[in-house]
């Protein structure tokens, strides 16, 4: 039952950003260069990442994850805070 349930939420999430992309692709609104650089950033960062769980374990990624989390976190309070202010 689990695995079923997992398939359709996949198929629905598919479908979903299947016409999503369509809705940007007709508009003209896909910067084709851009995603494809950030595709494959994104497709070389999972590699590495997942390297690195296997090769050094959940004690390493937690922290490294939870100081990614905080510093994004940082950035767009200060971000908004000096929009407000000026």
């Amino acid at each position: 039952m689990y695995i079923s349930l997992t398939f359709v939420l996949l198929l629905l999430f598919l479908v979903g950003l299947a016409a999503g992309l369509v809705d940007f692709i007709a508009d003209g609104a896909v910067l084709w260069r851009e995603g494809l650089i950030m595709g494959a950033g994104q497709f070389i960062g999972a590699g590495i990442g997942a390297r690195m769980v296997v090769s050094r374990g959940t004690c390493f990624i937690r922290p490294v994850f939870i100081t990614m989390v905080l510093a994004i976190t940082a950035k767009l309070i200060w971000l908004n805070y000096h929009r407000v202010t000026n």
